[in-house]
């Protein structure tokens, strides 16, 4: 084999090996889809509880907080969509509630006009809670640095809100 075969021949495994080593850095692990799929069904809850806290709750607090959340999650979700397209990572948002938030918010659906408040900051600080842990855990954690970059930036404004929530639940309990 001359020179030329053998140098074209070398060429082809390294750019081989380049792009397979490129693909196994792409490939999602198990972590990084319970991240994706837990963090995109809690903000989806947080919304669309929202907006039902919004025609529905009568204390102005509260709909004052579901206005904040739908603005503050809508952009959440929009920053995990981008992360994931500009990382290529062939994974989307979940598009449905899971059993457990499909539930619960059912169950604020059903809610008589007096209870709807007090269950709704009920399940807004579970799920504040929640987000705060699995936010926290995946950016410390993670393995995908787009995605615990995007945990990283998004942990402060849903440690605002789990503050908030929880001082709007001091405010009614007090009130009570």
């Amino acid at each position: 084999m001359n020179f030329a075969a053998r140098t074209v021949i070398l060429s082809f495994i390294v750019a081989t090996s380049f792009c397979l080593q490129a693909f196994a850095q792409e490939a999602p692990s198990a972590v990084t889809k319970d991240f994706i799929q837990k963090a995109s069904i809690g903000n989806q809850f947080e919304i669309v509880s929202s907006q039902l806290a919004v025609k529905r709750a009568t204390m102005p607090e509260v709909k004052d907080f579901a206005l904040m959340m739908i603005a503050d999650h809508t952009k959440i979700g929009d920053a995990l969509k981008q992360t994931l397209a500009d990382r290529k990572l062939g994974l989307l948002p979940a598009k449905n509630l899971d059993t457990g938030h499909q539930k619960t918010l059912d169950g604020l659906k059903s809610a008589s006009a007096a209870s709807f408040d007090g269950l709704y900051i009920l399940a807004q600080t579970d799920a504040h809670d929640n987000a705060v842990s699995l936010f926290k855990n995946y950016a410390q954690n993670g393995d995908n640095d787009d995605l615990k970059k995007f945990a990283a930036d998004t942990l402060p404004k849903l440690e605002q809100h789990q503050e908030k929530i929880q001082s709007l639940n001091q405010t009614t309990v007090s009130t009570k």
